[in-house]
């Protein structure tokens, strides 16, 4: 699972780029557990390898 943190180095991106994405829905959303929001590796990897598509 992977952390805003994590996904901005994985993209090469400020943290408050993907939190701005994330609030927007133009990434996959994140699975929240409790306070924490972190993402699957895979669905990640795939999204980035997809160029980035605003999600649906």
């Amino acid at each position: 699972m992977l952390s805003t943190k994590d996904v901005a180095e994985l993209m090469q991106c400020s943290d408050r780029h993907v939190t701005n994405l994330r609030n927007e829905g133009r990434m996959p959303p994140p699975v929240k557990l409790g306070t924490l929001v972190r993402w699957p590796r895979r669905t990640i990897e795939q999204w980035i390898a997809d160029g980035c598509p605003a999600a649906a």
